[in-house]
């Protein structure tokens, strides 16, 4: 299993790396300002060229649905589309919520201020991945790489207690997140069925990654301790969680904006820390380790995902990101 996991990890990163970098070469995105009852067959792109696009979009209607206290709640394009062969679609687009037409996907962007009451246009992006299929593959062989990693580490040597921790984290985190998004006002590109489990991985994370830290100190304190293989086995469920948590987040943006990876601050920061997690675990792996420098170095890894986890909000670069909601 252990060759598998490891294979299926590199193999998986390395796909995606390269096939989200040849997508930055190939990604075509426009944007479409569309009016009720007026066909647009073109859209501008990033440089002001316009792009001729093998269909044309006619909205229907547009609807915006705001919260009591004014915040925006919902909204949608009803779109008829027609392609050059004749044939016609209708469908609702909305944040979260593309269409797919022709090797296009067609996102909700924004809309004009001021039609809260009578909504006539609509802001639409449309995106072009021919590279979607190949991303997607490596992020499939990055989760199941994780899966692996994360039942080597739970039906390892301390089976009973990583199965009970586990256990009991989910079903508190789960609680607690329900409760906490039950209370709040959630905007749009929160609405998300990725929302809970992105997050609950990373919170599952971010523990399992801090107890393998305490454990580190310990070892550090006590020269004689024998935690090492208690820390694999809880930074192999950390890292395992910061993986699908990462990917599920990938999905998500998707889904959202159009794109997996923007290297926005936040997703900077998370890149850093998910490489620092994984060069600890290649060092714990290499022959001649020093079981010092391995917990200095989780220890080290640690102080990224603060950085990560909360620091990342006060830097000006992050500023305006969308992983920084006031």
């Amino acid at each position: 299993m252990g060759i598998l996991r490891k294979n299926l990890f590199h193999i998986g990163l390395l796909i995606v790396l390269m096939a989200g970098t040849m997508a930055g070469l190939h990604l075509q995105r426009a944007k479409m300002a569309v009016v009720v009852g007026i066909p647009e067959q073109q859209a501008v792109d990033g440089e002001h060229a316009v792009v001729n696009l093998p269909f044309s979009v006619e909205l229907q209607q547009f609807v915006v649905e705001n919260y009591a206290d004014g915040s925006p709640k919902r909204y949608a394009s009803e779109l008829q589309i027609r392609t050059k062969t004749g044939e016609s679609l209708h469908t609702v687009v909305e944040v979260n919520k593309p269409a797919t037409v022709e090797g296009w996907r067609i996102y909700q962007y924004s809309y004009a201020a001021g039609q809260e009451t009578t909504p006539r246009s609509s802001i639409l992006e449309l995106v072009r991945d021919p590279w979607q299929p190949a991303v997607y593959l490596g992020a499939y062989l990055l989760l199941a790489g994780a899966v692996l990693l994360l039942m080597g580490s739970v039906w390892g040597r301390h089976s009973r207690l990583m199965v009970a921790l586990l256990a009991v984290l989910a079903v508190v985190y789960v609680a607690v997140f329900k409760l906490a998004i039950e209370k709040d006002t959630l905007q749009p590109a929160l609405q998300s069925p990725w929302f809970g489990p992105h997050v609950v991985a990373y919170m599952l994370a971010y523990t399992f990654l801090g107890i393998a830290t305490v454990m580190a100190v310990v070892g550090l304190v006590r020269k004689k301790s024998r935690v090492a293989n208690f820390i694999d086995d809880f930074v192999g469920v950390g890292l395992a969680f910061m993986t699908v948590g990462m990917t599920f987040g990938a999905f998500w943006a998707e889904e959202a904006w159009g794109h997996y990876w923007t290297w926005d601050p936040k997703e900077t920061w998370a890149a850093i820390t998910w490489f620092a997690y994984l060069a600890y675990v290649h060092y714990r792996k290499y022959p001649r380790h020093r079981p010092r420098v391995a917990h200095w170095l989780l220890i080290f890894a640690f102080v990224l995902l603060q950085i990560c986890w909360w620091g990342v909000k006060y830097l000006p670069s992050a500023q305006g990101s969308l992983h920084v909601y006031n």
